[in-house]
């Protein structure tokens, strides 16, 4: 169930990665991870009804984490990506909407 949940964790945390979260993408590879990891370590075979519980189980360790720790991070102050994001934002403004990258750049600046 860790493995799974730190499929969760790890995609839920990872800036680029969790534009896949928005159709629970992490989720559901957490949850397949966690069922296959068990039943391939104890060698069983569960019932879809103990299947579910362990897909549950993993999705919500891993999220309840990466809500914890993105809430310390936002207390923190703390944005890991948040460069890399700006200028990602510029570069295409610059491309597209030269006028408004000036505007951006900025604001940027008094932040």
């Amino acid at each position: 169930m860790l493995v799974g949940a730190s499929v969760v964790f790890v995609m839920s945390v990872i800036r680029f990665v969790n534009i896949l979260s928005y159709r629970f993408i992490p989720q559901i590879l957490g949850a397949l991870l966690a069922v296959h990891w068990f039943t391939k370590k104890y060698e069983l075979t569960i019932s879809p009804g103990k299947g579910i519980v362990l897909r549950i189980l993993t999705c919500l360790l891993g999220g309840v984490a990466a809500f914890v720790i993105g809430i310390i991070f936002q207390k923190l102050g703390i944005n890991p990506v948040k460069k890399v994001t700006n200028d990602a934002m510029i570069s295409f403004l610059e491309k597209y909407i030269p006028d408004a990258a000036d505007q951006v750049r900025e604001e940027i600046k008094r932040q």
